[in-house]
C-alpha cells in the first residue's frame, strides 16, 4: 500500500528501477524528502513507520498534492520522444460497453487530435500486429505491477516512448458519451 500511494501520490517515474527494488528503504530515500502528513498530526520521521502508513491510507480528498517538482517526470522533461514520426497503434482488446468499432473511432480521433498539436502520424494496425503504441483494458492486477483500483479511481496509465503501452481500467463505465 504505501509504495502504490508513492507512486500514486508523489509521482515516482516508473520507469526507475531504483525505487521499487525489493529492498527496505525509507520513505525519506524513496521521495528526497519527508512525507507530509495531512493533518499534521503524524511525526515527520522519514521511515515507513505504522503511523506513516495510516497516515498515508487516510483520504487525501480536498488535500493538495506535492510541490510539482515531485510529479513533473513528464516524457518532455525527461527528454523522452518518439524516434520516429509515424506510429501504429493497436488495441488489443476492449471495454464490451462500448465495442470493439466505437473504441477503434474514439481512440483514432484522440490520435488525430494530438496530431493536431506536435508532429507525429499515428495508424492503427490490427489488433495482433506489432505496433509502437498497443492499447489494452485490464482489471486490477493486469500483469505490469501498476494495478488498477477498481471503478471510481485510477482510470488508466501509460508509458513513456518508446514503450507506448496505455492501459485502461476495465472496471470504469466507460461510454462514447
Amino acid at each position: 500500500m504505501a509504495w502504490s500511494a508513492l507512486k500514486a501520490i508523489w509521482g515516482l517515474n516508473p520507469l526507475s528501477k531504483e525505487y521499487f527494488v525489493d529492498q527496505p528503504r525509507t520513505i525519506a530515500e524513496a521521495t528526497k524528502h519527508d512525507f507530509s502528513p495531512i493533518d499534521g498530526q503524524c511525526e515527520v520521521t522519514g521511515v515507513l513507520d505504522d503511523a506513516t502508513k495510516q497516515e498515508m491510507s487516510r483520504s487525501r480528498c480536498g488535500n493538495k498534492d506535492p510541490p510539482l517538482s515531485f510529479s513533473t517526470n513528464t516524457a518532455g522533461s525527461l527528454g523522452l520522444k518518439w524516434s520516429r514520426s509515424t506510429l501504429t497503434w493497436s488495441l488489443r482488446n476492449y471495454s464490451p460497453r462500448i465495442g470493439a468499432a466505437e473504441s477503434r473511432s474514439i481512440i483514432q480521433q484522440a490520435f488525430d487530435a494530438w496530431s493536431q498539436h506536435i508532429p507525429l502520424d499515428v495508424k492503427q494496425v490490427c489488433s495482433t500486429c506489432p505496433a509502437n503504441i498497443v492499447i489494452d483494458f485490464g482489471y486490477r492486477d493486469h500483469g505490469d505491477g501498476y494495478h488498477f483500483d477498481g471503478q471510481g479511481g485510477t482510470l488508466a496509465h501509460a508509458y513513456y516512448p518508446e514503450d507506448g503501452r496505455i492501459h485502461f481500467d476495465m472496471d470504469e463505465p466507460w461510454t462514447n458519451r
